[in-house]
């Protein structure tokens, strides 16, 4: 049973008095509501919270964090009913912007249901590859491919073809998540995911004539092995889930301007599309490739009470090879630092292209709004 002292809502001060001789600590930043992890015993540590912090949510992480605290109490420290608790403080707190409790969550949820579950169970496999998701949303990539990898080898002793699937896809797709770091999409939702620190370098300005050239190593070897790998194991699963694998595969290879490689596996989706009547599937452009222009990063975390919204609309075609051609901007707020950063952004990207038939057609009138907030 967890020492009653563990269980209690402590200030950092008294934390330090109780464990300092029996608990190392990862570091923590003050204030917040926060986890010290320690290689025994998780402590709930509270202390001044922002003055800008949402009190519904530090309610509600407050309350989740109680309702962990009374499993331990009730079933020990390893007790598996904590597993989806800690899955929603990790959720609760990284939309807070408290990573490092989340991190510290994550890693003691893997002893938990390495402990429950056994090293050897799918359950345990499947929780890996949740954490492994949670780790690359925050932005602890290494972690999380560790996480992925320790997963797909449970899967494969276990010969769970669809749960070896999901794992090598996340892998592959925490190597693109590691590019929304650095300010850079890959997905029209790629920032809805992704909620860990971003800082844009000047490898990934759309500006750097390098700019390929580093985008070329961000694409780890071993991201697409385990792509090619989903690829080939996803021949015999459900067909949606075999048109999924293809297509990003196809995006994987047109985000690297591999055109060729991203047509085969674009057209092997367009005609298993076709074959179960989802006409739709490519015949439209998507987002596969964009670097947000640095203005609009800078004030992404602005609400809309505490802004104006300003913008940028242009109009272009999206080629057969995905590149953005004969762009030309449609209507934007005043000043042209945001319309030349725009335009910028989109000389580099790439599009899924529109298939037809196997073959990629070049689209034209796409139209795209790029949002910029200026603090009021």
């Amino acid at each position: 049973m967890m020492p009653q002292a563990a269980a209690e809502i402590l200030s950092p001060d008294r934390v330090s008095q109780l464990y300092s001789r029996s608990m190392q600590r990862v570091r923590c930043d003050w204030p917040g509501l926060l986890l010290c992890v320690a290689l025994t015993v998780p402590v709930h540590v509270r202390a001044e919270q922002p003055a800008d912090t949402d009190r519904t949510q530090v309610a509600a992480i407050e309350s989740v964090r109680q309702e962990i605290v009374s499993v331990r109490r009730t079933g020990g420290l390893y007790d598996l009913r904590q597993v989806p608790l800690l899955f929603r403080a990790v959720d609760l707190q990284s939309q807070s912007g408290d990573l490092t409790t989340s991190a510290a969550d994550l890693a003691y949820l893997q002893r938990v249901a390495k402990s429950g579950y056994g090293p050897d169970t799918l359950e345990y496999g499947e929780t890996l590859a949740n954490v492994g998701q949670w780790q690359c949303r925050i932005g602890q990539f290494v972690e999380s491919r560790a996480a992925y990898r320790q997963s797909i080898e449970v899967f494969e002793r276990r010969d769970a073809t669809v749960a070896l699937v999901g794992s090598l896809r996340g892998f592959a797709n925490c190597c693109l998540q590691e590019l929304a770091a650095e300010g850079v999409v890959t997905s029209a939702d790629s920032f809805d995911s992704y909620r860990g620190p971003i800082v844009r370098t000047q490898q990934f300005s759309p500006s750097n004539p390098a700019f390929r050239v580093h985008l070329f190593r961000a694409l780890r070897v071993d991201g697409e092995q385990a792509l090619e790998r989903a690829v080939e194991l996803s021949a015999r699963l459900d067909p949606k889930l075999r048109l999924e694998v293809l297509l990003q595969a196809g995006d994987w290879f047109l985000t690297k301007d591999f055109v060729r490689e991203a047509r085969r596996f674009y057209s092997q989706a367009e005609s298993l599309a076709r074959a179960g009547g989802a006409t739709d599937a490519l015949m439209n452009p998507e987002q596969v490739l964009y670097v947000v222009p640095s203005a609009a990063l800078r004030t992404r975390h602005l609400s809309a009470d505490e802004s104006d919204e300003e913008f940028v609309e242009v109009e272009f075609t999206v080629r057969g090879d995905g590149r953005v051609v004969d762009e030309k901007v449609i209507d934007h707020s005043p000043g042209r630092s945001d319309v030349q950063e725009t335009l910028g952004s989109l000389r580099v990207a790439r599009f899924r292209p529109r298939i037809v038939e196997g073959r990629s057609i070049a689209t034209q009138g796409v139209r795209f709004r790029q949002s910029f907030r200026r603090l009021k």
